[in-house]
């Protein structure tokens, strides 16, 4: 499922954010048993959220990668101030980033 409603982005804001989905996607395919994803792209009063959650467990055997993807957003994030969150729950997994708008941003 998609939901955006972020309107206009400037270009290095919306190039992250597409980072952030595509690695929050991967790994829902690559970590988990997930049969659907929800990805969210909204504005609040403090700036720009992307949340991309699914509705699985995690996989129970591993899946080799770099593991640095996680890591490496949040590093990208860091460039906007903004942050990742992670979590788990009963209903699937969750990835948060928010990314602070200054006035007149997009």
């Amino acid at each position: 499922d998609l939901d955006v409603s972020a309107g206009d982005l400037p270009p290095s804001v919306s190039t992250t954010v597409y980072r952030v989905v595509q690695e929050a996607l991967t790994n829902v395919v690559r970590h988990s048993d997930a049969g659907r994803a929800r990805v969210e792209v909204s504005r609040d009063g403090r700036g720009l959220v992307t949340r991309v959650t699914d509705d699985g467990r995690p996989a129970s055997t591993a899946v080799h990668g770099s593991g640095r993807g996680l890591v490496g957003l949040r590093e990208r994030l860091a460039l906007f101030g903004g942050t990742l969150d992670t979590s788990t729950s009963d209903e699937g997994w969750s990835v948060e980033a928010r990314i602070p708008l200054g006035e007149g941003a997009g």
